[in-house]
């Protein structure tokens, strides 16, 4: 599908893939705020939803939200770390948050 409309500039946004198949796919534009912290993981809040994302060696992870670079994280399909060098994706949360 072409992203690309006559007088359209593309909104790039970040898909959220759950271990169980369900996707979930959140406008960078609406995105305010990304906090990691080293015990609690990555919090993400956007204008109508808070995700939480935890596991392991995530602040490459942060680095590429912090930049809008990131396209697509999924939750870890194994309870195994393969390596312990790349990032583990343990969970991913979304709650609809209350207008203001």
């Amino acid at each position: 599908m072409d992203r690309h409309h006559a007088g359209e500039a593309y909104t790039p946004a970040l898909t959220l893939r759950f271990r169980d198949g369900r996707l979930t796919a959140l406008t960078y534009a609406y995105l305010s705020a990304v906090r990691m912290s080293p015990n609690d993981g990555i919090d993400l809040d956007f204008v109508s939803y808070a995700v939480a994302i935890r596991g392991r060696r995530l602040k490459s992870v942060f680095e590429a939200l912090a930049a809008h670079t990131a396209m697509e994280l999924a939750e870890s399909t194994t309870q195994f770390d393969e390596s312990d060098q790349h990032p583990l994706i343990e969970s991913i949360a979304v709650v609809p948050t209350q207008e203001r």
